[in-house]
């Protein structure tokens, strides 16, 4: 039996008005970093992985996206992956998801990368470890990966505190809170309903992680979207309440 091509889904648009105007004219992913593209960067990342074909999720700047493939190294017939753009015309991720859903862009496991990324990592090690707990349990929706950052950190995400909890023996999550600081939200405790302490398995809570934004996902990930319309986001998909009762695997 041939192995199925393992793909890649990269969400083009952030859905925020950061960069606003210039990311009117300009796609952010096209930014450039030391003069390189950001997406040149994640390509490049996805590249060194088991991923062959890697499908560029837009909504704003499909046109723009083809332009700047269609003059760079990727269009070439010698790379190992093939890089294609999907416009799905929707203005939140949760839509975007549903798009991919309704049109089964994907047609297997996948890596989701929420934006560019800038990474090293060994991708392979990932892909293996949600491989094996999908087996183990079908309902493991997707691996997380997170960086460890100190709070101190410079490079940390200065808007947001995120706390994340999850068995220590299985790593499964089973807290996942973002709160915006400089609200009132944000000043106060951790707050757990019973779904997290009923479950009698101890569970580690730390404040020293970020979301590295990738993840690889089961197959029945963007049909959860379709079936949660309220899921606009990727953190209402992680916060969910059916996360705490079959939780995706962490992978810290």
């Amino acid at each position: 039996k041939e192995k199925r091509k393992l793909q890649a889904l990269v969400i083009c648009d952030t859905f925020t008005e950061h960069f606003d105007p210039i990311s009117l004219e300009i796609p952010e992913i096209l930014f450039p970093i030391a003069n390189i593209p950001l997406l040149e960067y994640t390509l490049e990342f996805l590249s060194t992985s088991e991923v062959q074909d890697v499908i560029l999720a837009t909504n704003f700047h499909s046109q723009a996206l083809e332009d700047y493939l269609r003059t760079s190294r990727w269009h070439s017939a010698k790379q190992k992956i093939h890089v294609r753009v999907v416009k799905c015309g929707k203005a939140n991720f949760g839509d975007t998801m549903r798009f991919i859903d309704e049109h089964h862009v994907v047609s297997g496991d996948f890596v989701l990368c929420v934006g560019g990324v800038v990474s090293n990592m060994n991708l392979d090690e990932v892909i293996r470890l949600h491989g094996a707990r999908l087996e183990a349990d079908p309902n493991s929706v997707c691996t997380l990966v997170f960086k460890e950052m100190g709070r101190a950190l410079p490079a940390r995400p200065r808007d947001a505190d995120l706390f994340v909890g999850y068995e220590a023996l299985e790593q499964q999550l089973l807290l996942y809170q973002c709160s915006t600081r400089g609200t009132a939200a944000a000043r106060e405790p951790v707050t757990m309903g019973a779904e997290h302490v009923t479950h009698k398995r101890p569970m580690t809570i730390r404040s020293d992680l970020v979301f590295s934004q990738i993840a690889v996902c089961s197959t029945d990930a963007p049909g959860l979207f379709t079936s949660n319309y309220d899921y606009q986001t990727f953190q209402d998909f992680v916060e969910a309440p059916r996360i705490a009762a079959r939780p995706p695997a962490l992978r810290p």
